[in-house]
């Protein structure tokens, strides 16, 4: 599923997920410009165990720099850990291609679930 909001560079915004009983998930965004950026976990390696809760929100806000077009967020889950790394090589191999970055899924397997918002600038 994606979602389509406004924005522009130097908006700042709070992230939050809903993990919906899923346990484990993954938060990262593509610009523009073809940058991938994980929020969650902080690190690469870092445990993908979801924060029980309604509504989680990531402990820091993010601002929107300069990149051109868009900002795509995406929220993956699943029920086991996931394999962070793996999951920003799939999203780099999406973000190559801008027109694909927007409104693409990341190519990966069906046992994880994947939701994105895509902020238009």
């Amino acid at each position: 599923r994606v979602r389509i909001d406004a924005a522009r560079a130097g908006d700042l915004l709070q992230l939050a997920c809903i993990p919906g009983g899923q346990t484990h998930g993954v938060i990262l965004s593509i610009d523009g410009a073809g940058s991938v950026t994980l929020h969650f976990p902080e690190k690469p390696d870092g445990a993908t165990t979801l924060p029980k809760g309604r509504r989680v929100f990531l402990p820091q806000a993010y601002e929107l720099d300069q990149a051109p077009r868009f900002e795509r967020f995406f929220f993956i889950t699943g029920k086991e850990p996931l394999p962070t790394t793996a999951i920003l090589e799939k999203a780099g191999a999406l973000a190559a291609d801008p027109e694909q970055a927007m409104t693409g899924p990341l190519d990966l397997p069906t046992r994880f679930e994947q939701f994105s918002l895509l902020l238009r600038k």
